[in-house]
């Protein structure tokens, strides 16, 4: 064992505890505060932590530490006498070292007497734990602390636990330019604590030096303090002599005794404190750490006294005065001046702010009775009130404009007389910057971007299907739009496909809300969040109806079950029982995670707030909100968050009531859409058109000139289905299989001849089964031949030559009018996705059987010619999915071709789509489509986008059908549904939204 390392254990044992603070600031001590630490060990303190200062000493002796149990700021530091016994039991080579050396042989003999090792820490200027190790006695250097001028006092806060009558004697010292020194007066009973306290106890001891003549003071230039836990024999005041350390030495305290201390400070010149706003934790902030970090507070845009405004407007620039209750959002400034009686003359005290101005008002007190000029003279004693020892001024800093940049603002402090004598404090204001949305992996792309939702997008902007008849423009989308205010954005949180008859195990519900403070916290800082559920955007009546019900003050159709609650508003992870989630922020973002219903039209927005009562006594109650307003103030009121305290002052004027700065602290609204999926299947290749008789006889120039009425050998009702061609039907409505006339437009085929066929017959005698033959009028006289009875012939129908419909050709795809379908289930918040289902890997059946005439009247022939390959999710909640069949044309007596039996004026009856009877999907009939428009159209493309005022085209049948998957009735649900309109009514809106599937 080296003389040097034993020589270092000694040492240890009287070594003293200082504080940090900044040079600058004359009344206080480096790290007075015990906010910087370096491991174990506090900046520019010794420690008796033996065994960390020296490699060569075993085990764990440690008799100081950091503790978070402060007066102000986060620590303080905790003294605490170990046990010498345990730690030579534990290090057996140790003791044995030290016994072989004759000198030392005694020591560690007495160090087993003592039982303990008393505690002692002394400010050290540098790194003080190697100095001592590689030369102990250069630490007498480094313990002294340059001052300017004397200071008067020492001061700061102790908790003490002592055992068996120990005190802790507190010793600070000064040192003239002469070497002389000085320090408390021999009688001054502050410096020997020898009571027990469990709260934070402050001392204050004076400090002296002798004069040198003529009542002049010897001028010093450092000072330096130690705290040393003593033994109950050691005496109730200083020991004045140069072996007080010696003494405290030879008086050990008790094992376990044990002391706190924090803010030590050289109380002297005058004095400024900071204390964090009483929302913040209202806690001083330790000298050293002033403008080093200094105190934080948050935007004062609440309402602390629950008042008729807030605390202050940014919008109108006017602060709240007079309140009822303290504004906790104030920052208080102290400036402590020490004075035993009245300083005569007075003495001017100088305040300024050196930064961030516009930032901050000033006040006299905490509830704003009167505003505080900081560029008038502060006197003593005519502005301060003497409290104690001290002249105190209180000043009450408010903040009105959020940093961007941490100790935005910076206030100074000094005697008039001694500007070089001056304190910084610095102050960050907090606010919020913006709260944005990400999806993930659920936004209309399945990515993580969210784009606005085209509901809040004014009228102005939209771009009219063309009232002319050829084209179909998809509404234009920009950035640039004049969205109603504030913007929303969507989310798709319904399940995707995965493979064949197989969604995704969980919905896409989650998405994730990003906040941004404008600076960094300082420290820590708790925000506050609560989600709401608001209201629909209305476009106008014409396009868009709002579903929710304004009479309640959350009105979402979907719901989440958490916590045996049914939650309307969504759900913000960790929210506590009122709703409210309290995120601590170290950095300036934080992610939340926030988790929304699933029903299309839900609309969400999450408010932050600074303190947790205000933001619970914020809503959005439409039934508040509408207060005799018109239906374009109701509109534009719909999405704010407001304070119900200052509405009920202004009723009628919402917008004044809303949160301040609600575009940084409320989200955008965030609005549920849903994506419902079909399977397009279509049936097969076009079949046979043609029915073949033959001919019995005829009569030229028969029923006009020119004409030729020829009578076949076959009933053509059941020629038809022997045939193959198809099978004659009356469908769900009427009460004739429309099959006279059937082949008008179409071709009658005979020996190489080809002639438009102008009627036909149809004897519906025995209906279909036993009726007689009939016969065919057709453009045209046969002739050429001596006769043409007996001769084969062909009944052709016109889809090929008015369709393009041919035999063998493949069925037409469905291609739906994309951009119709959107405009028409805009306002249900569902876009339908015609792709996602349609690969060869989810859907591989992609043909169903041809079937020239499909009877609406029959559900069980219809569902039978379905290839649903993904029929097993139509009734998932949270995937939508429906099936459609592309199919040729109705029921005989609905597919549009001549004399169906209920014509109705310029009408033809032409069925264009139906659903079947278990909502399961719809069939499309595309030849019917055509038929149905064709005398409605005189310019037109195939397969025909919807005309103003008339839901008829392809996209609108679409539109109708699904509608009808969710109940929705032909006269009673009006206008697509009984092709009044290109849109969906009100009814059918609420149908879709309130839907659990289709």
């Amino acid at each position: 064992m080296e003389k040097k390392a034993i020589y270092l254990a000694l040492f240890l044992c009287a070594l003293p505890f200082v504080l940090f603070a900044q040079e600058e600031e004359s009344c206080s001590i480096p790290n007075g505060g015990f906010e910087l630490w370096k491991g174990d060990t506090p900046v520019n303190w010794g420690s008796t932590n033996v065994t960390q200062n020296s490699p060569n000493m075993p085990g764990d002796f440690k008799s100081i530490f950091k503790s978070t149990d402060s007066k102000s700021g986060n620590y303080s530091i905790h003294l605490k006498n170990p046990s010498t016994v345990d730690y030579l039991n534990k290090n057996e080579e140790y003791v044995k070292a030290m016994s072989q050396y004759p000198q030392y042989k005694k020591m560690a003999e007495e160090m087993m007497k003592k039982q303990s090792m008393s505690a002692s820490v002394f400010w050290c200027q540098g790194d003080c734990n190697n100095a001592m190790i590689s030369n102990p006695k250069a630490i007498l250097d480094n313990i002294q602390i340059p001052v300017k001028e004397r200071p008067k006092a020492l001061c700061g806060y102790y908790k003490t636990n002592l055992k068996n009558g120990d005190k802790l004697w507190i010793n600070p010292f000064l040192i003239a330019e002469d070497g002389t020194g000085g320090g408390p007066a021999p009688d001054e009973k502050n410096a020997v604590i020898t009571s027990n306290t469990k709260e934070w106890t402050a001392f204050k001891i004076p400090l002296h030096i002798p004069e040198i003549a003529n009542d002049k003071e010897k001028k010093v230039t450092a000072a330096g303090v130690q705290f040393y836990i003593v033994g109950k024999s050691f005496p109730n005041v200083p020991p004045y002599t140069t072996n007080g350390m010696q003494l405290a030495m030879s008086i050990p305290g008790t094992e376990n005794s044990e002391v706190w201390l924090d803010d030590i400070c050289f109380c002297d010149a005058p004095e400024m404190e900071i204390f964090n706003a009483e929302a913040v934790d209202g806690k001083k902030i330790n000298q050293a750490l002033m403008l080093e970090m200094g105190a934080q507070t948050f935007v004062n845009i609440d309402n602390d006294d629950e008042g008729e405004t807030f605390d202050y407007d940014p919008k109108t620039q006017i602060s709240k005065t007079n309140l009822t209750k303290i504004d906790n959002d104030l920052v208080k400034l102290r400036i402590k001046v020490p004075y035993a009686g009245e300083p005569n003359p007075p003495e001017e005290i100088a305040f300024e702010i050196t930064k961030g101005a516009k930032n901050v008002l000033f006040w006299k007190d905490n509830k704003k009775t009167e505003k505080f000029d900081p560029a008038l003279p502060l006197m003593i004693s005519t502005d301060f009130e003497k409290i104690g020892n001290f002249w105190i001024k209180e000043i009450w800093v408010e903040g009105i404009e959020a940093h961007t940049e941490q100790r935005g603002s910076v206030f100074k402090m000094y005697p008039k007389n001694d500007p070089e004598n001056f304190q910084e404090a610095a102050l960050t204001i907090i606010g919020i910057e913006k709260m944005e949305w990400e999806g993930r992996n659920n936004s209309i792309n399945h990515n993580n971007k969210l784009d606005y939702d085209v509901n809040f997008r004014n009228p102005s902007d939209a771009v009219q299907t063309p009232s002319g008849n050829i084209k179909c423009d998809c509404d234009v989308i920009t950035e640039s739009s004049s969205y109603l205010r504030p913007t929303g954005v969507r989310v798709f949180p319904g399940k995707r496909i995965k493979s064949k008859g197989r969604a995704e195990d969980t919905p896409r519900n989650k998405v994730t809300l990003n906040v941004t403070l404008s600076v960094k916290p300082i420290y820590p800082i708790k925000v506050y969040f609560k989600s709401f559920d608001v209201d629909d955007p209305t476009l106008d009546a014409s396009s868009i109806e709002s579903m929710d019900n304004e009479s309640q003050p959350e009105d979402n159709l979907g719901f989440l079950e958490k916590n045996d609650k049914k939650l309307k508003s969504g759900y913000l992870e960790g929210q506590d029982q009122d709703g409210i989630l309290k995120v601590d922020f170290i950095e300036s973002t934080e992610q939340l995670n926030f988790e929304v219903s699933l029903q299309p039209g839900d609309n969400f927005r999450v408010v932050g707030a600074f303190e947790k009562d205000f933001l619970k006594t914020l809503e959005n109650d439409d039934t508040k909100l509408n207060k005799n307003a018109s239906e374009v103030k109701r509109n534009n009121d719909k999405q704010r968050i407001v304070d119900p305290n200052v509405l009920e002052k202004n009723p009628d004027e919402a917008e004044n009531a809303e949160i301040r700065l609600a575009e940084n602290f409320a989200s955008k609204p965030l609005t549920v859409w849903r994506f419902m999926y079909a399977e397009v299947d279509k049936m097969g290749p076009i079949g046979k058109d043609v029915m073949l008789s033959k001919i019995v006889s005829y009569e030229l120039n028969s029923p006009k000139p020119g004409q030729t009425k020829i009578f076949i050998a076959d009933n053509i009702i059941k020629k038809l289905e022997t045939d193959g061609v198809t099978k004659a039907t009356m469908g769900p409505t009427h009460t004739h299989v429309g099959i006279k006339d059937a082949f008008k437009e179409g071709e009658f085929k005979v020996l190489g001849q080809n002639f438009k066929i102008l009627e036909n017959s149809a004897n519906e005698a025995g209906y279909i089964f036993s009726g007689a033959a009939d016969n065919v009028v057709i453009d045209g006289l046969l002739t050429g031949i001596d006769g043409y009875e007996g001769k084969v012939c062909g009944l052709k129908f016109d889809d090929e030559t008015k369709w393009g419909f041919k035999a063998g050709d493949a069925m037409p795809d469905l291609n739906p009018d994309i951009c119709v379908l959107e405009r028409i289930f805009r306002p249900t918040y569902v876009v339908l996705d015609f792709d996602a289902m349609n690969t060869d890997a989810i859907n591989p059946n992609k043909e169903t059987q041809f079937i020239r005439n499909t009877n609406a009247d029959d559900f069980a022939a219809i569902k039978s010619n379905y290839s649903f390959d993904n029929k097993n999710l139509a009734e998932d909640p949270e995937f939508w999915c429906f099936y459609i069949n592309t199919c040729f044309a109705g029921a005989t007596a609905e597919d549009g071709d001549p004399d169906d039996g209920n014509i109705a004026g310029s009408w033809e009856n032409a069925i264009t789509g139906i659903a079947d009877d278990e909502k399961l999907g719809i069939n499309i009939f595309m030849e019917g489509l055509l038929e149905f428009n064709k005398l409605k159209w005189t310019n037109r493309d195939k397969y025909l986008c919807t005309r103003a005022g008339i839901g008829s085209g392809k996209g609108d049948v679409i539109a109708h059908e699904i509608a009808h998957l969710f109940g929705a009735v032909h006269e009673i649900d009006q206008a697509i549904m009984n092709i009044t309109a290109n849109h969906f009514s009100e009814l059918t809106i609420s149908r879709i939204r309130k839907g659990k599937h289709p």
